[in-house]
């Protein structure tokens, strides 16, 4: 019976009230620098902030802005949209007559917003007919700022080669995120055919090795986590140790005989030489 992988170690709990802003620490009178950007982002696509503070926990900038509902779209490789649940979440906010739950929005690298956590509130909005919905919008997208994102944006939107081989190398990341094996399949061959019609023969490269090793990918997401490597990783470290040891082998058969009498751990051979 295989063993169950060890449990993640998680980091410890903190001393209560050690970590992060007071209350009044939390108060951002006048944004700067990227949030200061994705202000004048709400302001140009046609919203308004309400509000600007910095989050508790990593003192990052904030701002709780109402903005027009058709200039915000879903991440791309967000997983499909519940026609049920997006439907029953609209029948619940028309039962209520309010929207108390913002959507996270950023910047997205052309125009308008990206939010990656709130389609189905989205839709649901869109579905009521609503002109605008409420959004926290978090200027740092990641760690490029300032003039660099600037040149990115122009990058992703000239869609050169360079551009479009980094958007594929970042929206690979989401194939991890997902729990089914069903749902990454379908992301991993999307991707690939992406990928494949890029006209980037690195990347078609790429796309073409992941589709002939798609199945042991997806068996991963099958484990669902509890398969662990550490007893081939163990082997591997094995045979570079005896391979080490003997300053190399002069004949695959010798190194096979070699790595037999280790791993397996056979008796060692009666001795060839008979000493009086």
């Amino acid at each position: 019976m295989a063993k169950r992988a060890p449990a993640r170690r998680r980091p410890r709990k903190a001393k209560a009230g050690t970590k992060g802003l007071d209350p009044t620490q939390c108060r951002l009178e006048q944004p700067e620098g990227s949030a200061a950007e994705a202000a004048e982002a709400v302001e140009k696509a046609g919203g308004c902030v309400v509000g600007q503070y910095k989050e508790p926990l990593g003192s990052h900038p904030a701002l709780l802005s109402i903005l027009p509902i058709d200039k915000i779209e879903p991440t791309p490789f967000q997983r499909d949209l519940s026609n049920a649940h997006h439907k029953r979440l609209a029948d619940v906010i028309d039962k209520t007559g309010r929207f108390l739950d913002p959507i996270i929005a950023v910047v997205a690298p052309g125009s308008g917003f990206w939010t990656p956590n709130g389609r189905h509130r989205l839709e649901a909005m869109r579905r009521l007919g609503a002109k605008s919905i409420t959004a926290l919008v978090v200027p740092e997208r990641d760690g490029v700022r300032g003039r660099a994102r600037a040149k990115l944006n122009a990058l992703l939107a000239s869609r050169l080669a360079t551009a479009r081989a980094w958007d594929l190398k970042e929206s690979f990341q989401y194939f991890w995120h997902y729990k089914s094996f069903l749902w990454a399949g379908a992301f991993l061959d999307y991707w690939c055919f992406r990928a494949l019609r890029s006209r980037l023969e690195p990347m078609k490269n790429v796309a073409h090795m992941l589709c002939a090793h798609e199945e042991l990918l997806l068996n991963w997401f099958r484990a669902k986590g509890e398969v662990s490597t550490g007893v081939v990783e163990g082997l591997n470290n094995k045979i570079r140790v005896v391979t080490r040891r003997s300053y190399g082998f002069r004949t695959y058969e010798a190194m096979e005989i070699a790595l037999y009498h280790t791993l397996g751990r056979l008796p060692d051979p009666e001795s060839t030489h008979r000493f009086c």
